[in-house]
């Protein structure tokens, strides 16, 4: 299995053309070749992107993905989507919308404004969400699924790629190398393998997590 950290603060800041916010890609396959250096063991095209988005301006437009899916998930802020002319507030605890990547899409905050966990992937790729959270370290962490896709068996061999995204608090990712650091809010640890990741979580704290995973089928 092949593991790549991104603690937060070294991620590139990317501004969006219009200014109206910037993102932080935690993945890029294969959108950026140093991902695919970081990857050597990926094989295929498909493309996957995993990135923080923040948006500071009242309103702004999405960019298009022609043939991609998209996965929009709040991690603070309030905002309404417009989606192919549909109107949904997102609010509350971890919201998360679907959409395809070809249909126009709008983002007005509420506030000042919103932080966003969002994935844009080809339709091949198959996508599971997971929220972890524990309420302190006298409590049980609660697993929340927040959507997923089904991924039965395939023909052709797959690819895994889990990522896990600390919110808030803490966590430790069992089982990997010592020079993996228990994660903080901000952090996140992308591994990869041929077979099915399910990674075992200890958190610590108020916390809350993120996990995503994909499965991929090899060309």
């Amino acid at each position: 299995m092949e593991t790549l950290l991104s603690p937060s603060g070294t991620r590139e800041q990317i501004s969006w053309g219009d200014g109206s916010g910037t993102v932080e890609h935690i993945l890029a396959l294969p959108f950026a070749p140093e991902a695919l250096a970081t990857f050597p063991l990926f094989s295929g095209d498909s493309r996957l992107n995993v990135s923080i988005a923040r948006i500071v301006r009242r309103e702004t437009g999405f960019s298009h993905f022609p043939g991609m899916d998209r996965v929009h998930l709040l991690l603070s802020g309030e905002c309404l989507l417009t989606v192919a002319g549909e109107v949904v507030q997102l609010t509350g605890r971890y919201p998360l919308q679907r959409f395809s990547g070809e249909v126009p899409t709008s983002c007005m905050l509420l506030g000042e404004s919103a932080t966003a966990f969002t994935i844009v992937h080809d339709r091949d790729v198959a996508v599971a969400v997971e929220l972890h959270e524990l309420p302190g370290d006298e409590g049980t962490t609660v697993v929340r699924r927040l959507c997923a896709d089904a991924t039965s068996e395939l023909e052709k061999p797959s690819q895994w790629i889990e990522v896990v995204y600390v919110v808030r608090g803490s966590c430790e990712v069992v089982g990997l190398p010592e020079q993996f650091p228990t994660l903080g809010p901000d952090d996140a640890v992308v591994m990869l393998s041929s077979d099915q990741i399910l990674s075992q979580l200890r958190l610590s704290g108020e916390a809350s997590v993120i996990v995503a995973r994909f499965r991929i089928s090899r060309k």
